[in-house]
């Protein structure tokens, strides 16, 4: 059977008039000595736009809080069409949601048989370190991606996931290239991925979509961004 899980592109995305909340994150964000702006109404029309803003706004903001209710909503509906799998029936993904460690051919097999093929047009986000950010490459194991840019953001600064099969340590790494991809399904991906109906046990939800092996990242468009560190963004299409 195909199973799709519906587009979701929430753009245009506008926050709340300002409001105290927004003003004491601001300053707490500025005393702990973060790059920031301060808060204003905003409207962000598209995944790039979305991205800068997630990364001058890395404690979080009104517009990003907007962006994952909108997508809680849609997987919840999905869920409720019960297109998205429990964790009972996906134990070799579940161990790598949890450690970024599994059996290569058992998560394979459970997004195969478990996954959903994403809409042409989907963008998602991922974030790491690598210093040829122009360079495409077809993953060689699974490829984990999360619909939400902050999280992307998180992981492009703050640890070495995005070094593919050549992760060091356990421990977030500073990374020496943070990298953000924004990708964007292409009609002729025929790979499946599995997203995650809720975070794992004592660990945050990402809005993760675990790619199974076999994706193929063509880079389009690579610009830079000075926030807290010079940021590299890739825009890309994932076939």
């Amino acid at each position: 059977m195909y199973q799709q899980f519906p587009l979701f592109y929430p753009y245009p995305i506008s926050d709340d008039p300002e409001n105290q909340f927004d003003v004491d994150q601001y300053n707490a964000t500025i005393r702990l000595g973060f790059h920031t702006h301060p808060p204003q109404r905003k409207t962000i029309q598209n995944p790039y736009e979305l991205v800068i803003h997630a990364l001058d706004n890395y404690t979080g903001s009104g517009i990003i809080s907007k962006y994952r209710e909108a997508f809680d909503a849609a997987r919840k509906s999905a869920k409720n069409n019960k297109l998205l799998t429990t964790f009972k029936e996906i134990p070799h993904s579940k161990k790598y949601q949890q450690t970024s460690r599994g059996d290569v051919d058992s998560v394979n097999s459970e997004i195969e048989n478990r996954g959903l093929y994403l809409s042409c047009g989907q963008v998602l986000f991922h974030g790491g370190d690598t210093p040829s950010p122009n360079q495409s490459f077809t993953t060689k194991r699974q490829f984990s991606t999360t619909f939400c840019p902050k999280i992307a953001a998180w992981h492009a600064c703050c640890d070495g996931i995005g070094k593919w099969d050549r992760k060091k340590s356990d421990h977030p790494l500073d990374a020496e290239n943070p990298t953000i991809w924004i990708l964007e399904v292409s009609a002729s991906l025929n790979k499946k991925a599995l997203i995650f109906h809720k975070g794992g046990a004592n660990m945050a939800d990402e809005m993760e979509a675990v790619f199974e092996t076999g994706v193929t990242i063509t880079p389009h468009k690579v610009t830079q961004y000075e926030a807290n560190k010079l940021v590299t963004i890739v825009q890309a299409s994932i076939t």
